[in-house]
């Protein structure tokens, strides 16, 4: 009862705006947005902390006229969408450094879709990503963008509108360190792979009249498949660090603090 009281009047026309801001989170956060989670699923999950968070916006009036709801409407998508950014860009860094290591040990020849965002990764790009959602599940990250969600309409209500300077300082910002952390998660096998190839070439000069390079790409495949079981720890710490700090950089966004 107290829901359907809640919903009369311009309770209606909140409830649908939160469901804009929700579901541009569910557009952009990792995990979140892929198809592999069913769409009615999706929609349980969106309505419900919709629900929830319904209250919180009613704090502030709501206007009732069908223009000023639509841009509000589209305003609420964006800020939806810039609450999961900052994360989203670690996953692209992760996929970035697996066509690293693909380009490096010879995978890059092949590509296969990638089950999260439905595109075209190399194949370590893919293991990565997967490895990556699962870190992000395993430290409460859906948990917490959805609650970041439900906290943001305590600093931007419905009728306000946000720091869009400060949420595009926030993207340009995560995008300009995308190939630095890429390069810090692929580098330690990226590195033992070139002194593999440096040690090949060396052994090629030496013994010319062995044909070398027919066992090459074979045995850079089993050393980097080794140098990723060995490096394993540092890349699940790597992507744990940088997913919380994507986290934390956008939880001082919501409360107003600087990028």
């Amino acid at each position: 009862m107290e829901v359907v009281q809640q919903l009369s009047g311009q309770g209606i026309y909140a409830f649908f705006l939160v469901l804009a801001r929700m579901s541009g989170a569910f557009l952009t956060a990792p995990v979140l947005s892929s198809r592999l989670i069913p769409v009615r699923a999706k929609l349980i999950v969106a309505l419900g902390f919709t629900t929830a968070a319904t209250p919180l916006a009613l704090r502030s009036p709501v206007p009732t006229d069908v223009a000023a709801l639509a841009v509000l409407a589209v305003k609420e998508v964006i800020v939806g969408s810039a609450i999961a950014f900052t994360v989203a860009v670690v996953f692209a860094a992760v996929a970035f450094a697996g066509s690293l290591l693909d380009l490096t040990i010879g995978f890059s020849f092949a590509n296969v879709v990638d089950p999260l965002s439905s595109t075209n990764v190399s194949i370590i790009g893919q293991v990565y990503s997967l490895v990556a959602s699962a870190v992000f599940v395993a430290i409460g990250g859906p948990d917490t963008v959805l609650g970041a969600l439900v906290r943001s309409f305590d600093v931007v209500p419905l009728s306000q509108t946000p720091n869009f300077g400060g949420i595009a300082a926030a993207a340009i910002a995560s995008m300009s360190g995308l190939f630095a952390v890429g390069l810090q998660i692929a580098a330690p096998v990226i590195v033992a792979l070139l002194a593999t190839d440096a040690a090949v070439g060396l052994l090629a000069r030496l013994a010319p009249q062995m044909n070398i390079f027919s066992v090459e790409l074979p045995a850079k495949i089993a050393a980097a498949l080794v140098l990723m079981a060995l490096t394993a720890p540092l890349f699940v710490e790597a992507v744990s660090s940088h997913l919380q700090g994507g986290l934390d950089q956008m939880l001082r966004l919501l409360l107003g603090g600087g990028v």
